[in-house]
């Protein structure tokens, strides 16, 4: 368990304490309400963290009843804890039930397949929970996108995630508040919520394939795995991200083959040279991610992928598109940006992906080295859904097809 370690925290004096709560709460702390308020922030113990999150899950509250539930809740959960710092955790744990929707806590969970003080990119973030199927109710990825903006900024003004200062782009999950996220995955029964988060850590070898087992979600990122167990039992698992392990050079062919229900896969920042033939039995995926992985030359098998809507393979060193893209007639975001190789892409190929919405070719040789640049360029006119269409393209071949030169 990541959670394992001493919590050390200040704690407010009395006033302190209360002056904190009242301004996370705000003006729904009325005359009625003020003394079962005093008695919910003091079931905080004083703990700036906690009465932070208590008071902004109760800013929207103006009956009465609701207040009292929340007392009976913070004196009576039954939330294991096993040693932990009971004052700690159960005020974090009240916020995260007060979340108005399953959707949101899902989103919520989600975070912790992080590193501990990860920045986690929140457009990264939410097109994980879109292709997780959170966020419902959208019919476009950019209905989806700023449907998961939304929510997201719900997070950080619940202070269950922190803005990150430098950045707005990135989000925090605060250590304790990650540790109680883990707490109740790892011990969950309940599908959907029986996390593996082994993030971050150093790790040389893979958990054992029987810790694999029953899991919904996998997080073994940026450590240093080389080897990868041969036919792990998944069949619930719908994320398994692996990126960030820059040791992990194959995976073994049998590898997916008890995956059937995998959404989600980040192989991002390792240096594996080729998919495996399992991968081509996921045929629930909804997103392949392979961002930077500089060794990878062919992805011919990702045809069968008949589901897949998101595929990245930026910063891949694969020479062609192969044909075998145009397989896959439900994909709405394709990113070939900085594929230093990339000197062919069959110019119909494009024509099959008529759902596509999204097509990244930032930093691309492409359209500088091509035959077929112009023609794919005419085929992109017939892609009625396409909203974003991210290159760079020669001048002399923007004006060329009466498009106004750049710069």
């Amino acid at each position: 368990m990541e959670t394992d370690e001493e919590i050390r925290v200040e704690v407010l004096s009395d006033t302190e304490a209360w002056e904190l709560f009242q301004e996370k709460a705000g003006s729904v702390i009325s005359s009625d309400i003020e003394p079962i308020a005093r008695d919910v922030y003091k079931e905080c113990r004083g703990l700036p963290l906690a009465i932070i999150v208590v008071g902004r899950a109760l800013r929207k509250e103006t009956d009465r009843e609701v207040w009292k539930n929340a007392l009976r809740v913070l004196r009576t959960s039954q939330f294991e804890l096993k040693g932990m710092e009971r004052e700690v955790y159960l005020p974090l744990k009240f916020s995260y039930d007060h979340l108005e929707t399953d959707a949101l806590r899902n989103c919520f969970l989600y975070c912790s397949l992080f590193p501990e003080d990860y920045e986690i990119e929140v457009d990264q973030l939410i097109g994980y929970w879109i292709m997780e199927g959170f966020i419902q109710g959208v019919q476009s990825l950019e209905d989806a996108e700023a449907k998961g903006h939304s929510l997201s900024k719900e997070l950080v003004d619940s202070c269950l995630l922190e803005e990150d200062g430098r950045w707005k782009y990135y989000v925090r999950m605060h250590d304790v508040i990650r540790d109680m996220a883990i707490r109740i995955t790892s011990e969950s029964t309940e599908r959907g919520m029986r996390f593996l988060v082994r993030a971050g850590v150093g790790l040389e070898d893979c958990p054992k394939v029987e810790e694999w087992e029953g899991k919904d979600r996998i997080s073994l990122m940026n450590n240093n795995i080389r080897f990868l167990p041969d036919e792990p039992k998944c069949s619930e698992l719908s994320t398994l991200l692996l990126e960030g392990n820059g040791l992990l050079q194959e995976i073994p062919p049998s590898f997916f083959k008890q995956m059937k229900n995998l959404r989600v896969l980040d192989l991002s920042h390792t240096v594996i040279v080729s998919l495996p033939p399992s991968i081509s039995e996921l045929r629930s995926l909804q997103a392949l991610i392979l961002r930077n992985c500089r060794s990878l030359r062919s992805v011919t098998c990702v045809g069968g992928l008949n589901h897949l809507q998101l595929l990245d393979l930026s910063g891949t060193n694969i020479e062609e598109l192969p044909r075998e893209i145009g397989q896959l007639t439900r994909l709405r975001r394709l990113d070939l940006s900085e594929i230093w190789n990339l000197a062919y892409i069959p110019a119909d190929i494009i024509l099959s992906l008529s759902p596509l919405e999204d097509l990244a070719m930032i930093r691309s040789p492409f359209f500088f080295i091509s035959n077929e640049s112009k023609a794919f360029i005419e085929n992109l006119g017939h892609l009625n859904h396409l909203t974003h269409f991210a290159a760079d393209i020669p001048n002399d071949l923007q004006l060329s097809m009466g498009i106004p030169a750049s710069g």
